[in-house]
């Protein structure tokens, strides 16, 4: 009797570390996916203020200026709704996995319920 309680126990532990493990482990990557697109932000973000420097040293006069700091909007706007395309995709995804995960995670906690639950073959018909 105790083997068995220590056997179920030992497996739930198990699993549970299981379980948790695998959700650091989504928790983990999408960080690391966030942190990924920030860094690509402040790339764009650095480069396109080294273009404003510059254009103000090259720029000839002020139609001239204004006419690259109209395409440089043009490209730090392009580049920046890249940027959040691809952060709402990682977030998208990152939920997706989580929704798999806590219903994996529900399924497999309900399993010892629905598996000590017995549920008669047929209904017994009504007595008229």
């Amino acid at each position: 009797m105790q083997t068995d309680y220590i056997e179920s126990s030992t497996s739930l532990s198990n699993s549970a570390y299981a379980s948790f493990k695998e959700l650091g482990e989504i928790g983990t990557k999408a960080t690391e996916k966030l942190a990924e697109q920030q860094l690509g932000f402040l790339s764009t973000f650095m480069d396109t203020g080294v273009k404003h420097l510059t254009l103000y040293s090259e720029s000839k006069g002020y139609k001239d200026l204004l006419s690259g700091f109209t395409k440089l909007s043009t490209e730090y706007n392009d580049k920046l709704l890249d940027t959040l395309r691809k952060t709402t995709e990682s977030l998208t995804e990152s939920k997706d996995e989580f929704t798999a995960w806590a219903e994996k995670a529900i399924d497999a906690g309900l399993a010892p319920i629905k598996k000590a639950t017995v549920f008669p073959a047929k209904k017994v018909a009504a007595v008229s």
